[in-house]
């Protein structure tokens, strides 16, 4: 075949970015794989598609013109991959996506997904970056915020409380971190940029008086840093809460609250194995919703009455 799909996919990207290094974003790829494959569709074509500035690239007439063809293109195999998704059985691959936030109850959840799905293989991403439903790079995203692309469904899963953590040395070496003087220290655990839209970084950024001593780009390493002593920092209640080396100090943060959501793309919701998955996940929610709040978990006797 003349025309790599894969060169094409590329091509779309650069266009849509007007970089390299922004497709190699986008794509989940590298800036040489990205000027690698442009350079192959160029070849193929025997046309310069691109002109390229010191402030990015620019499609030419001709990149215009097969611009409009490859979307199109793109378009026809989304919704390809859509309805094939939508014909399958309980079996094949769910891909789900998540936030930083919500991944380690997903890794929590997942041996009830397994008993449940035995013949399904689970390919779930943590990311700040939203999932596009409609390229299929996901066939269901859990978020606190409902993206504004795409022809989506969203279902309210949770309630998500966080609070303030720190480990127990940190705390008995400040003890005025059980204060409100704590909001005046410097000894504190921030997310990076890719999180200021969030809710609890919103409010940290209004309350606290000095900068961060450290940012992180993930939860994990959040955790980590408050587990070495370093400070404090805002974590999910029932991840913080389940850690025996940290302490809660504080009360869960009204401001920082968020609401977790399910969504997935119109055209999916009917395929058996996202359905049923939907419902599985909204079940795990439900029953799981008072360590979400920060709350203890019922009793055992109590979780078999409801």
């Amino acid at each position: 075949m003349k025309y790599s799909w894969d060169n094409i996919r590329f091509f779309l990207a650069v266009a849509d970015t007007g970089s390299l290094s922004g497709a190699a974003r986008k794509l989940g790829s590298t800036q040489p794989t990205v000027g690698r494959h442009i350079n192959a569709l160029e070849d193929a074509t025997e046309l310069r598609l691109f002109d390229r500035f010191n402030d990015g690239f620019r499609l030419t007439e001709a990149g215009n013109d097969l611009f409009a063809v490859a979307r199109k293109m793109s378009d026809a195999a989304a919704e390809f991959n859509i309805r094939q998704a939508g014909l399958a059985e309980l079996n094949g691959c769910l891909r789900l996506s998540s936030n930083h936030q919500c991944a380690p109850f997903i890794t929590q959840i997942a041996p009830a997904f397994f008993s449940n799905f035995p013949n399904v293989e689970l390919e779930f991403l943590a990311s700040q970056r939203d999932a596009n439903l409609s390229q299929r790079e996901a066939d269901l995203l859990i978020r606190f915020c409902i993206p504004e692309f795409g022809d989506l469904i969203a279902r309210k899963l949770a309630v998500m409380e966080f609070a303030i953590y720190a480990h127990s040395e940190f705390v008995e070496a400040h003890p005025a971190c059980l204060t409100e003087q704590r909001y005046g220290m410097a000894e504190w655990v921030h997310f990076d940029a890719d999180h200021l839209t969030e809710p609890g970084e919103k409010w940290l950024a209004r309350t606290l008086k000095s900068n961060a001593i450290l940012r992180v780009s993930n939860l994990h390493l959040l955790q980590e840093s408050l587990r070495s002593g370093i400070g404090m920092g805002l974590l999910p209640c029932y991840l913080g809460d389940r850690d025996t080396s940290l302490i809660r100090i504080s009360e869960p943060i009204d401001e920082a609250r968020s609401v977790l959501h399910l969504l997935v793309h119109r055209d999916l919701r009917k395929s058996p194995l996202i359905r049923n998955a939907m419902t599985f996940l909204a079940e795990q929610f439900s029953l799981h919703s008072q360590i979400l709040l920060g709350s203890p978990p019922p009793a055992p006797s109590a979780r078999a009455a409801e």
